[in-house]
């Protein structure tokens, strides 16, 4: 569990290093010595998720049927907008628990940002019917190391349209 968990702290630190880049309060001074404080303007930057993928890949070599592994690969995959790679690694996280709701969630999203609304609105009701699912997996004693589909609070995929 080495490499789920170290995978999971690289990206976690990816984050938070995002999350202060963006919450800078830059102080500045006009011609007359008037002092203004204002937060910095807000600027795009794709962050490099390949060590915490690898990290999640080698995770997944030594213990193939957690489906944990395979849900944080989709979330890593997500935030590095390989879009198909995520959609085939929630799947698999299905495929190994199919009470997994924030896998059936998080792929409904990509889905539906990817334009296959009618797939993406099935996966957002099954999202529903297993909501807790996750919670459950607790009770079959699933190790839960399982990484936020977001970026600086917020999802990545915030320009998803409305259904």
């Amino acid at each position: 569990f080495y490499r789920l968990n170290r995978g999971a702290l690289r990206a976690e630190m990816i984050e938070f290093i995002a999350s202060i880049e963006n919450n800078v309060q830059v102080l500045s001074m006009d011609d007359a010595g008037t002092t203004r404080a204002r937060v910095r303007d807000q600027v795009t930057r794709q962050y490099d998720y390949s060590e915490a993928i690898d990290d999640m890949k080698a995770a997944q070599e030594v213990v193939p049927d957690i489906p944990y592994v395979y849900y944080n690969l989709g979330n890593l995959y997500c935030l590095s907008s390989e879009h198909i790679n995520s959609i085939e690694s929630y799947t698999r996280a299905i495929e190994l628990y199919p009470y997994m709701g924030d896998a059936y969630f998080n792929r409904g999203l990509v889905l539906i940002y990817l334009k296959d609304k009618e797939k993406g609105c099935i996966d957002l009701s099954r999202a529903g019917e297993n909501h807790g699912g996750t919670e459950a997996s607790d009770s079959h004693h699933l190790p839960r190391q399982s990484l936020p589909l977001r970026r600086n609070g917020r999802n990545p995929l915030s320009s998803v349209p409305s259904v």
